[in-house]
């Protein structure tokens, strides 16, 4: 979700909709962003081993964060320092940075290969930029998405927010923004209609994709394509052939659209369509149901690393705080079921070390009473498969050919 795009949904809410004092504190922070008053840093006194952090590297090149972002992941940015939940530039490798991108000339641009050095002007400035911010509002310690937070009416206090930024570990190419801006605004409140609709009137969603359907590219119809995911799994399937070769293989990255759905989406509206189906469809167009998927917040701060196994071993929600899965729904456990079926991993350990088998471990071995779901239907999938591997072949049956 974009700024572009929060707006308009905010817009699109009753004007008696309640709302505490957090949601508002979160409404100026997302729309905001673009506007901070930048601190008077005089970089030349910087010592060479001071670590600064991307906003103050924005301010110092004139770049914006989700420029900096992107060279992090293609690379061609000044090199970075990785800690453990955020990122610090040195003022010494910066500096480096820029001698090595100081020139006099174009052809001497060209001779160091810097001719085709991306940045945000090259993707549209303030557009639909894959690292925009939108809010998290945080109730007993779990995020839920700003407009799903509404629904209980802030009978609850919550208890903060979060600015988050998606960024998944694929190189996924932001969307190519048309030279007319009111062209992708209006494209915007398309998906947004579209959203509105899926699930009440398949068929004039159907008709609101269609208006766009030959007019935008692959990257632009990722968004119809996730929504559709979600609700009808048929008008996914239609979305997914109009892809070029290979380009959801490539770029669908389903542990960041699983924990997008989690976040904004309850339980009964994110299960109308069966995910077990969904990731059956995802695993035959090639796409890696096994993808990891990095999150973080608005100062690079990270809440999220790892796959789907991780958030579906995360039942008690202490490592990742999702509202989602709840391990006594009957949804869960034939989602688990049908995960390990189409070649689920539950081995791979995320950055910081953690598998989703330790996951579930760790909750087995609390001081509590918690006992994972996900370790005992796990077990009682492992057990069926080697029941399976023992028993005998059934003979094959042979049949006689028909004379006549």
């Amino acid at each position: 979700m974009n700024t572009e795009d929060f707006l308009y949904k905010l817009k699109k809410l009753p004007p008696d909709t309640p709302m505490t004092a957090i949601h508002i504190a979160a409404i100026l922070e997302t729309l905001s962003g673009n506007l901070k008053i930048k601190a008077n840093t005089d970089f030349d006194s910087l010592s060479q081993s001071k670590l600064i952090d991307e906003e103050m590297l924005a301010d110092w090149l004139g770049e914006s964060p989700s420029t900096l972002q992107k060279w992090r992941v293609k690379g061609g940015g000044p090199q970075f320092v990785r800690l453990p939940k955020s990122v610090r530039y040195s003022v010494g490798a910066v500096r480096d940075w820029i001698e090595t991108h100081t020139v006099s000339s174009t052809s001497e641009a060209h001779v160091k290969g810097l001719t085709k050095f991306e940045t945000d002007e090259d993707f549209g400035k303030k557009s639909s930029s894959f690292f925009d911010l939108y809010p998290v509002i945080i109730y007993e310690n779990k995020y839920l998405g700003f407009f799903r937070s509404l629904d209980n009416g802030c009978e609850i206090e919550p208890d903060g927010f979060k600015l988050v930024r998606v960024m998944t570990l694929s190189a996924l190419q932001p969307p190519t923004v048309p030279e007319n801006q009111n062209e992708l605004k209006d494209l915007l409140v398309a998906l947004n209609e579209m959203t509105e609709l899926i699930a009440k009137n398949p068929a004039e969603a159907r008709k609101k994709y269609g208006d766009w359907e030959k007019r935008m590219t692959d990257t632009q119809r990722l968004g119809y394509f996730e929504t559709a995911l979600a609700f009808n799994l048929d008008f996914a399937k239609e979305i997914g052939k109009d892809f070029s070769r290979n380009f959801l293989a490539e770029n669908f990255n389903p542990t960041l659209w699983f924990w997008k759905n989690i976040v904004e989406q309850d339980e009964a509206n994110f299960c109308h369509e069966n995910p077990v189906y969904v990731f059956e469809y995802l695993k035959e167009i090639g796409v890696d149901i096994n993808h990891a998927a990095e999150i973080i917040d608005a100062h690079n701060n990270e809440i999220f690393s790892g796959t789907v196994a991780h958030i579906m071993a995360d039942t008690f929600a202490e490592n990742f705080h999702l509202n989602y899965p709840n391990q006594e729904s009957p949804y869960y456990q034939q989602l688990l079921l049908g995960l390990l079926e189409n070649g689920l991993d539950v081995n791979t350990d995320e950055k910081y070390g953690k598998s989703p088998i330790s996951i579930a471990e760790e909750i087995n071995q609390s001081d509590g009473a918690q006992i994972s779901v996900f370790s005992k239907v796990l077990s009682g999938f492992q057990l069926n498969k080697k029941l399976q591997a023992s028993l005998p072949e059934k003979p094959k049956k042979s049949f006689k050919k028909n004379p006549f």
